[in-house]
């Protein structure tokens, strides 16, 4: 198992690729928590209320406290889950509500959403939990409790058969991603782990959606935001610095490679 996990009081999200040792393994919920078990790939079943439910990529399974179930991998299978374990107490009352109407009915208790992941939004919310990691205790408990309501949203939206469609593919939330964290080091291995995929699919999708490398976006991205820094009067290294360039040598050589002319203060 290679997991990684953000915590409250109040809520836990994990994110894990699974190879179980065993067929079949039983679980059982806390009794003062529910949980929602999310299959992002692998293949098997799921058994719960003594039904049998197939795992396919997008499942989504609700349990409510207490409830014991058990998740068997097919053989030679890896399962890529996300896990998010929640108490009463981190739900607002209308999010309550809603919850206990998805669980009311035995024959919701899964939601097979589209197997095209690029387009689900599932992905962008469970993705952003895993920001929560630098927040102070007290809003870290805030901010998972709302993204937990606009998970169950979602939830109850594609119960229901709506359609729901991602205005932010994986490429457009690498670009965001990017611009917001420009001055950061940013490298492929790190913005991969950040979303949860292979470096190789990261360069694909990218490149398929771009037309550029995830490299040329940033440098080109970079070089941008120093030259609006150097027009606006700041210091020519203090711009190479400000947008991330570890030394002014390099930023200097890519600056006349990408501009035709070296940088100069107005």
């Amino acid at each position: 198992m290679d997991a990684v996990s953000i915590f409250s009081n109040d809520v836990t999200v994990e994110h894990g690729i699974y190879n179980l040792t065993s067929s079949r393994t039983e679980y059982k919920c806390a009794s003062d928590r529910y949980s929602i078990i999310y299959f992002i790939s692998g293949s098997g079943t799921v058994n719960i209320l003594s039904k049998v439910i197939p795992v396919t990529p997008g499942l989504i399974i609700l349990i409510s406290p207490g409830e014991k179930f058990d998740i068997s991998i097919d053989a030679g299978e890896e399962s890529e889950q996300y896990s998010v374990s929640f108490s009463a107490i981190a739900l607002h009352l209308d999010t309550k509500e809603l919850l206990s109407e998805l669980l009311s009915d035995k024959d919701k208790y899964r939601a097979i959403y589209q197997k095209d992941r690029q387009n689900a939004p599932f992905d962008s919310v469970l993705d952003r939990f895993f920001d929560a990691d630098r927040f102070p205790e007290r809003e870290r408990g805030v901010y998972l409790s709302a993204l937990l309501s606009e998970l169950l949203v979602l939830i109850s939206l594609s119960v229901r058969d709506s359609v729901i469609r991602s205005k932010q593919p994986l490429a457009e939330r690498v670009v965001r991603y990017i611009n917001l964290n420009i001055q950061r080091e940013l490298t492929l291995e790190q913005i991969a782990h950040r979303f949860f995929v292979s470096k190789f699919y990261l360069c694909r999708a990218f490149k398929e959606a771009t037309g550029t490398s995830i490299h040329n976006y940033i440098i080109t991205k970079r070089l941008g935001c120093a030259k609006e820094l150097i027009e606006s009067g700041e210091s020519i290294s203090s711009a190479a610095y400000k947008v991330g360039f570890a030394d002014y040598s390099t930023f200097y050589r890519a600056y006349i490679k990408h501009f035709g002319t070296p940088p100069s203060v107005r």
